[in-house]
C-alpha cells in the first residue's frame, strides 16, 4: 500500500517593475491593460469603470505580489494498493490506484482525476505449457486551462494586468465592477470569468492487455505467442461562454461569440508477436537465439461538431444556437509488419556479443520504399576477469564495449496521396469554417502537399565506451563516446503560401550528433553506519545538419509574427546545428550606426539576423547522498548550459510595460546612441544620413519597448541556460522490528521535493526554460507560446508491505 500527498506553487514566474502603473504614454487611463502609466505616487485614485454612478478608489502604488497572489497551492493525492498470491500452478497480481490533483489555477478548471486497475495472472498448464494474462483499465477526467494569445488565455490575462491592481479583488465576477460588462480593462477579460464560466473537459477510458501462451520445446527451443490489444475512447466537451460587452466596456476587440464543441475519438491497436526462442551452453560458452514476427496495426475514428453565436448564457448544448452545428468525421488506418531475429553469446561471463536484425513493412511509405532494414551489434569485454587478485584490489571491475545499431522511422499516416478535408479559412485569430450560415460547403485537399517518394528515416548510431570501479567500487567512472546520425529525417517542411499549401512532409537531409558522456561515483565515506556518495553526470553533445535535400540552402522548421510585426524564423541550415532562430532586427550603416525614422525609433532591417539556436551546448548534474540508520537524504541538481528559445511570455510583458527593462532612463525621453537619420541620396543612390537628435518620447516609448522587439534586436528570443535543485529526498525505513509490532512486513516514510529551486542568466528572469508549448519533439525547441509556469513542489509519502 501507497499513500501520499503532494502541495505544489509556481516555480518561477515573471520579475516585475514596481515603479509604474496603469496607463498609456505616462498618462492614467483607467481602462488601460498596460503599466505605461505615471509613476506610482502612493495617492488615493479611483479606478475602473463609472458603475451605477459610483467608482472604486485605491491607492496608486506597486502590488508587487498580485500575480503570485492569484495562483492558489495545487494539491494532489495519490493512493494505490496491490494484492499477490499463489501457488505452484497459479499466481495472481492485483492492483488499484487513484489520483486526484488540482493545480495552482483557482477553481477546479485544471484538475485531473485518474483510476487505474491492473490484474495479472500466470497458469502453468502442464509442465511445459503456460499462459500469462494481464489486463488494465484506466478512467481519466482531465479539466484543461487554455494557454496561448487571445481572450481565451488565462494567463495572457494575468501578465497584462497593470502592477498597481490587485487580481484577488477581480474574483468575485458577480460583483458589478467585475462582470464582462463594467471591467476595468477594455481590451482583456476577467480571468476569472473565463476559469468559472469556461470549461475545456476530457474524459478517457482505455483498456490494454495481453496474452501469452508459452510452451517449452525440448532440447532448449520455446515458443512463444503474445497477442495484446488497447483501445481508448476518449470525450471532449469545450464551452466558451459568448462575451458581448453592452455596459462600459464596448471594445470590439474582446467580443466573442461563445463556441459550443463535442468531440469523440476511438483508438485500436493489436499486436501479435510470435517469438521462438533457442538456448544451448556448450562448456564456457552460452548461445541465446531468437526469431520472430510481429504484427502492428493501429486504427482511429474522430466525430466532431461545433457551433458558435450562442443564444442562451451557461447553456453548454450543440441546439444552443440559431446556426447549424459545422460537423466532421475522420478515419485512421496504419498497418506494420516485421520480422526480427538476434543472437546473445557469451563466454565465461567474460566476453559478450550480440547481433540483431529487423526488417519492418510499413504502410504509411510509397510502396517501392516501404521496407526497411536495420540490423545492429554490441559486443562487451569484462578484461578484469583476466587480472590475479592483487590487480583485483586496485580495479576489481573494468569493462569495454562497443555497438552499432540502426533503427528505422516511417511517416504519419496519409502523406502519400492527397486526401479531402471541409474546407475552412484563418486570419491566424479567427475561423471561417464551412458548411456556411447559407448552406454552402466546400471541400480542398488541405494544405499539405503529398509526397510520394517519401522514404524511411533511418539513424546509425555507434558507441564506444568503459567502465571501470576500483578500490572495492569506492570510485568509478563509465564514459562513452557516440556518433548518432539520421538521414532522410522527415519533417512537416513549410512551403510558400503562393503554392496554395503551408506544409509538406519531406526527407529534409542528414543530421548528425556526436559526442562524450560520462557518469562519475565517488563514496568518500562508507561505513556500517554511513554512507556518503557522490555521482556526477556529464554530457557534451555535437548536433549538426550535414546537408538538405534537393540542394536546399536552408528549410523552415517553424515561424510566426509577434507583436509589432516581428518575425521569428527557426530554420536548418546545412553546417549549422538543427533550429537556427533568425529574427527582424535594426538597420545599420556601413559602419555600424543605427537608422531611425523620423520619430526616433530604430528602422527595421530588410534581412533577417542569426541570433544562435536552440542547442544546448554541454549538460549534465550532481547528486550526493547520504544514508544513515535508515535514513537516506539526497539530493539532485541539475544544469544546463547554452541555446536560446522564443519566450512569448517575455513578449507580451514588454507589450505589457510590466519588466524592469520598461523602466530604462526612468521613461524619460532618450536618444539611441549612436543613431542616424536617412536625409536623402547622392548622386550615386546611395543614403546620406546626419546624427539623429530626434529623442524617443513617452509616446514613441511605448513603441519602442511594446511592439515585441522589432528595434530591440531579438529581445524576444531568450537564453534557456539553467541550473535546478530537481529533486530532494529525505527517507526513512522503520526497523523490522517495529514495523512487525505493527503487524506489517515493511514500512517507509519520505519526504520528496521537486523543482525547488531555479537559476537562470540575469536577462533571462521570465519563465522556465524547460517550459514548452509546441509538442514533446523537436519542435519543443522552439520555446514557449504563452506557457503556464511550471512548479515547484513538495510530497509526503508513505508505504507500507503486508
Amino acid at each position: 500500500m501507497n499513500s501520499s500527498v503532494t502541495f505544489e506553487r509556481p516555480l518561477r514566474l515573471v520579475k516585475y517593475q514596481n515603479e509604474f502603473g496603469q496607463g498609456l504614454y505616462g498618462n492614467t487611463v483607467l481602462y488601460e491593460n498596460t503599466s505605461w502609466g505615471p509613476k506610482f505616487d502612493y495617492r488615493f485614485r479611483p479606478w475602473g469603470h463609472n458603475v451605477d454612478s459610483s467608482l472604486r478608489v485605491k491607492a496608486y502604488r506597486p502590488l508587487p505580489n498580485n500575480v503570485k497572489e492569484f495562483f492558489e497551492t495545487g494539491k494532489s493525492y495519490n493512493n494505490s494498493i496491490s494484492i499477490s498470491g499463489g501457488n505452484e500452478q497459479t499466481t495472481y497480481y492485483f492492483s488499484f490506484s487513484n489520483i486526484s490533483w488540482d493545480g495552482i489555477f483557482p477553481t477546479n478548471a485544471d484538475s485531473y482525476k485518474k483510476n487505474t486497475i491492473s490484474l495479472r495472472s500466470t497458469h502453468n498448464v502442464t509442465k511445459r505449457f503456460k499462459t500469462t494474462t494481464s489486463i488494465n483499465y484506466i478512467r481519466k477526467k482531465s479539466n484543461f486551462v487554455p494557454t496561448g494569445q487571445g481572450e481565451q488565455s488565462v494567463y495572457n490575462q494575468v501578465m497584462q494586468t497593470p502592477r498597481d491592481i490587485s487580481l484577488l479583488e477581480l474574483s468575485n465576477v458577480n460583483e458589478k465592477w467585475n462582470t464582462v460588462d463594467n471591467y476595468y480593462s477594455l481590451y482583456t477579460v476577467n480571468p476569472y470569468h473565463i476559469l468559472k464560466n469556461n470549461s475545456d473537459r476530457n474524459t478517457e477510458d482505455r483498456v490494454y492487455g495481453s496474452l501469452d501462451f508459452d510452451y517449452s520445446l525440448p532440447k532448449g527451443l520455446a515458443l512463444k505467442w503474445r497477442i495484446g490489444g488497447d483501445e481508448s475512447n476518449e470525450h471532449q466537451e469545450l464551452f466558451r461562454e459568448k462575451v458581448q460587452p453592452e455596459g462600459n466596456n464596448q471594445n470590439a476587440s474582446i467580443f466573442d461569440p461563445g463556441v459550443v464543441s463535442r468531440s469523440s475519438s476511438s483508438q485500436y491497436q493489436i499486436n501479435s508477436d510470435l517469438i521462438l526462442t533457442y538456448n544451448l551452453s556448450l562448456k564456457k560458452w552460452k548461445f541465446n537465439f531468437l526469431a520472430g514476427h510481429s504484427v502492428n496495426q493501429r486504427s482511429a475514428t474522430a466525430l466532431n461538431a461545433a457551433v458558435s453565436f450562442l443564444s442562451l448564457p451557461g447553456f453548454n448544448n450543440l441546439s444552443n444556437s440559431t446556426q447549424k452545428p459545422a460537423a466532421g468525421e475522420a478515419t485512421v488506418l496504419r498497418r506494420n509488419l516485421g520480422v526480427y531475429g538476434s543472437a546473445d553469446i557469451s563466454f565465461k561471463s567474460m566476453l559478450y556479443m550480440s547481433v540483431t536484425a529487423r526488417n519492418e513493412w510499413s504502410s504509411t511509405l510509397p510502396p517501392q520504399n516501404n521496407s526497411y532494414f536495420f540490423p545492429g551489434a554490441n559486443v562487451g569485454f569484462i578484461f578484469t576477469e583476466l587480472f590475479p587478485s592483487s590487480l583485483k584490489k586496485i580495479l576489481p571491475y573494468g569493462k569495454i564495449r562497443a555497438s552499432w545499431a540502426r533503427v528505422g522511422n516511417d511517416a504519419p499516416p496519409y502523406q502519400i496521396y492527397s486526401v479531402f478535408h471541409q474546407g475552412a479559412h484563418s486570419d491566424g485569430y479567427g475561423l471561417l469554417a464551412y458548411p456556411l450560415a447559407n448552406g454552402a460547403n466546400s471541400y480542398d485537399v488541405g494544405d499539405l502537399i503529398t509526397n510520394k517518394k517519401l522514404k524511411p528515416e533511418l539513424t546509425d548510431e555507434y558507441e564506444f565506451g568503459a567502465d571501470l570501479r576500483f578500490f572495492d567500487d569506492r570510485f568509478s567512472i563509465d564514459a562513452a563516446y557516440y556518433n548518432k546520425s539520421t538521414t532522410d529525417l522527415i519533417w512537416p517542411s513549410p512551403v510558400p503560401y503562393s503554392s496554395g499549401y503551408r506544409f509538406q512532409m519531406q526527407n529534409l537531409g542528414k543530421l548528425s550528433n556526436y559526442g562524450v558522456e560520462a557518469l562519475v561515483g565517488f563514496k568518500p565515506i562508507r561505513n556500517n553506519k554511513f554512507t556518503w556518495e557522490i555521482t556526477f553526470n556529464f554530457t557534451r553533445n555535437f548536433n549538426k545538419l550535414n546537408y538538405l535535400n534537393n540542394e536546399l540552402k536552408e528549410a523552415e522548421l517553424n515561424s510566426l509574427r509577434v507583436e509589432g510585426g516581428q518575425q521569428i524564423s527557426w530554420v536548418a541550415i546545412p553546417g549549422q546545428p538543427v533550429g537556427v532562430f533568425k529574427a527582424r532586427t535594426v538597420k545599420k550603416t556601413p559602419d555600424g550606426k543605427i537608422v531611425v525614422d523620423n520619430k526616433g525609433l530604430p528602422v527595421a532591417a530588410d534581412d533577417l539576423k542569426v541570433y544562435g539556436n536552440s542547442q544546448y551546448k554541454y549538460f549534465g548534474g550532481v547528486t550526493n547522498t547520504f544514508t544513515f540508520a535508515g535514513f537516506s537524504l539526497s539530493a539532485q541538481l541539475d544544469f544546463r548550459h547554452g541555446g536560446i528559445m522564443y519566450s512569448r511570455t517575455k513578449d507580451i510583458s514588454l507589450f505589457a510595460g510590466t519588466i524592469p527593462e520598461t523602466t530604462y532612463n526612468d521613461r524619460k525621453p532618450f536618444i539611441i546612441p549612436n543613431s542616424v537619420v536617412e536625409t536623402g541620396t547622392d548622386k550615386n543612390g546611395d543614403p546620406i544620413y546626419e546624427e539623429n537628435s530626434k529623442p524617443i518620447d513617452r509616446v514613441n516609448l511605448v513603441d519602442y519597448w511594446g511592439n515585441g522587439g522589432l528595434q530591440l534586436d531579438g529581445a524576444t528570443l531568450i537564453d534557456k541556460s539553467f541550473i535546478k535543485l530537481r529533486q530532494v529526498v529525505l527517507s526513512y525505513a522503520i526497523p523490522e522490528k517495529w514495523a512487525g509490532k505493527m503487524k506489517l512486513d515493511g514500512l517507509s516514510l519520505s519526504v520528496v521535493g521537486k523543482n525547488l529551486l531555479l537559476w537562470t542568466p540575469a536577462s533571462q528572469t521570465f519563465i522556465d526554460p524547460e517550459s514548452t508549448t509546441f509538442g514533446n519533439d523537436l519542435l519543443a525547441d522552439f520555446g514557449e507560446y504563452g506557457a503556464q509556469p511550471s512548479t515547484r513542489s513538495i510530497t509526503f509519502n508513505i508505504t507500507a508491505n503486508f
